[in-house]
């Protein structure tokens, strides 16, 4: 039988400089005769259908750098499988969306000059299944995949995933292989509101773009590791952060340009300067949402409703005594041309039976889709009912203060959660949609430890998230091979990923090795130990 090494996503030209080094020694240290890529050979940052990195080099300048990086893996491995990973077909999925079939394009082999190379989707050696694992995700992703094909299997893709399973039955063993920010209070957006991202099990987020817009996406993957230490800063102003040395951290400059930073430079700025770092963070959104099927005058009729409304004895209606209440609830029953009955009372009440769009007292699921146009019309009239009809607003319901805030924050406006006189508050800035930490009494730097010593993110495609710390929204960074290609592209020190690791099957049997190299220091064979 052979003996394999399965080497990790590349994504050239933002490769770790130390993992070829790595791989060369693994390779001499099991005899091995036989090299596997596992995909994503090529980050392809520059030609996607998402919207690419302003910070990121261009197609041109990405394929030439690619191709550098990919000529030093041909000269130590002239002789290769490869397996053909989603980054690596992003030109192909282009071509395809205008209508040029695969027949017109170069193959892969041919475009990066690497004729002793196989590319191929997948691979079976010695009756291992090898293959890249695209739209394969979860925490044990290799191993879901050798149940389904009921056979040893090897996989890459999912970058925050490594290590050996196995199973077993009667008849035979099979294994799986996977060769592979912020604190857990952090909240990421879901398509139903805000979560812990400490807690998060499966389905899409929240992704920021860089033309402004918001829509939900599933992430490419899912981290969490431990922590080394993180920072903490907030102030009055709409801030409250709590990230890792590494994050990259997503603001505007002075002139409106949208910039993105590893923290480490953002603190090290702050301290430096007399009145602290100048960047503002993006605290608003537009949703690229298809919208709910509701009309304005029901959405704000609604909104009424859940502010104001009652369902006693099952016949709703909505009591009130506030005379510009009893004037705007009128005109909005009016307007949606809804009937109703009206009843005056002696000590200055006004009750209004009617039947409103939906006889519920929460927030409708729908509403999660609402577009810009219909979040706005239910923010502002929010501030008619349980707010002093400006730039406040106040309830006891935790998850009416959450959407309220969402929704002001989708369409345009910076919003805050704070406590009330036993309530919890929404503080609507009207002025501005981001925040900051430079002032003359600048904000202050934490230096803390989460409570359950881990921290957590995702990669998504467009690079950027929507995240709340405190009930303060911001737009940030996200981990993973994005902040690689940024970090290449101005030739700054490129850090691990979250787990850079090779396998090695040797006489049918799976071995794992994980790189041995700290965020701060590069490879050298002095630290690798060899097999056991």
């Amino acid at each position: 039988m052979n003996n394999v090494l399965a080497i990790g996503d590349l994504h050239a030209p933002a490769t770790h400089p130390g993992y070829k080094r790595f791989c060369q020694d693994i390779y001499a240290e099991w005899d091995c005769n036989r090299v596997v890529f596992m995909g994503d050979i090529i980050d392809f940052q520059a030609i996607s259908f998402h919207a690419n990195n302003p910070q990121c080099p261009g197609p041109e300048d990405e394929f030439l750098l690619a191709k550098g990086e990919i000529n030093k893996w041909k000269r130590t491995f002239p002789k290769a499988k490869v397996c053909i990973g989603n980054h690596d077909e992003r030109v192909l999925r282009l071509a395809e969306s205008v209508n040029i079939p695969a027949r017109f394009l170069r193959n892969y082999a041919e475009v990066w000059k690497t004729p002793g190379w196989d590319w191929k989707h997948e691979h079976i050696v010695d009756g291992v299944y090898y293959f890249h694992g695209t739209a394969q995700g979860g925490f044990h992703p290799a191993w879901n995949v050798s149940g389904k094909m009921l056979m040893s299997v090897v996989m890459g893709h999912c970058h925050s995933r490594a290590g050996v399973k196995w199973r077993a039955n009667p008849m035979r063993r099979i294994f799986s292989v996977d060769v592979g920010c912020v604190d857990a209070e952090t909240e990421y957006l879901s398509p139903t509101g805000w979560k812990q991202i400490g807690g998060y099990m499966d389905g899409p987020v929240a992704q920021y773009s860089s033309d402004g817009s918001m829509d939900f996406v599933a992430p490419n993957c899912y981290i969490a590791k431990k922590s080394s230490g993180m920072t903490h800063f907030e102030n009055k102003y709409g801030v409250s952060q709590t990230i890792s040395d590494d994050h990259r951290v997503v603001f505007l400059s002075g002139r409106g340009n949208l910039i993105v930073r590893p923290a480490r430079e953002v603190f090290a700025q702050h301290r430096r300067d007399s009145n602290g770092f100048r960047g503002k963070f993006i605290t608003t959104f537009t949703p690229r949402l298809p919208g709910c099927d509701w009309t304005e005058d029901a959405l704000r009729l609604q909104v009424a409703f859940l502010a104001d409304g009652t369902l006693g004895n099952g016949y709703p209606r909505i009591l009130v005594k506030k005379q510009r209440k009893k004037d705007r609830l009128e005109g909005l029953l009016v307007q949606s041309e809804t009937e109703y009955k009206r009843s005056d009372y002696n000590n200055g009440c006004s009750s209004f039976r009617f039947t409103p769009p939906r006889t519920i007292k929460t927030i409708p699921s729908e509403w999660y889709t609402a577009n810009s146009h219909q979040l706005s019309a239910i923010a502002n009239e929010s501030l008619l009912w349980d707010g002093n009809q400006k730039s406040v607003f106040d309830s006891t319901s935790i998850a009416m203060v959450d959407f309220i805030q969402y929704a002001f924050a989708a369409s345009g406006k910076r919003a805050r959660i704070c406590n009330g006189n036993g309530t919890k508050r929404v503080i609507v800035s009207r002025d501005t949609n981001v925040a900051g930490i430079a002032s003359t009494s600048k904000t202050e730097l934490h230096d803390v430890m989460p409570e359950d010593g881990m921290e957590y993110c995702f990669s998504v495609p467009s690079g950027m998230l929507v995240l709340r710390k405190d009930g303060r929204i911001f737009v940030t960074g996200n981990c993973g091979i994005d902040i690689d290609a940024f970090q290449f592209a101005y030739g700054r020190h490129i850090k691990d990923r979250p787990i850079l690791s090779v396998a090695v099957i040797k006489d049918g049997i799976p071995y794992h090795e994980i790189m041995p190299c700290g965020r701060k220091e590069k490879y050298h064979k002095s630290r690798f130990q060899g097999k056991k």
